[in-house]
């Protein structure tokens, strides 16, 4: 286990660790163990990686990646369950939902930066109150 960085959530700090093979398993086996629901993929043989919310840890299995395009996508799935749990978002363990967000975030957040420089060029025009 590697520990490779820490975000800020809604003002809860996660840490975020890159596990090798035997170390996930033997996460997978432990939470098993404590929650049934707990770390089950939601396809056979597709666990990637898992937001444990008591610890504020985001666990990444390291050997599911061949690029870093899908390690980023995994990462950014893993956050969005952390955000909504943060939030008190019923959906935080809704896998469909969860998916579907993660991969909408990267456009909304073009669009918001996209509206940013619209207004900055509004407010330098002076067609907008700073």
């Amino acid at each position: 286990m590697r520990k490779i960085g820490k975000v800020d959530i809604v003002g809860t700090p996660y840490t975020i660790y890159l596990y090798e093979e035997g170390e996930f398993k033997a996460l997978q086996d432990d939470a098993k163990e404590r929650d049934e629901r707990y770390l089950q993929p939601a396809k056979e043989g597709s666990l990637d990686g898992y937001c444990d919310y008591m610890s504020k840890e985001i666990r990444i299995y390291n050997d599911s990646f061949t690029d870093i395009k899908y390690f980023e996508m995994t990462l950014r799935h893993e956050i969005s369950h952390a955000f909504l749990y943060e939030i008190g978002n019923s959906n935080y363990d809704n896998e469909e939902f969860v998916d579907k967000l993660s991969k909408w975030v990267p456009q909304i957040a073009y669009i918001f930066q996209r509206a940013e420089a619209c207004l900055k060029i509004k407010k330098a025009l002076g067609d907008v109150d700073a």
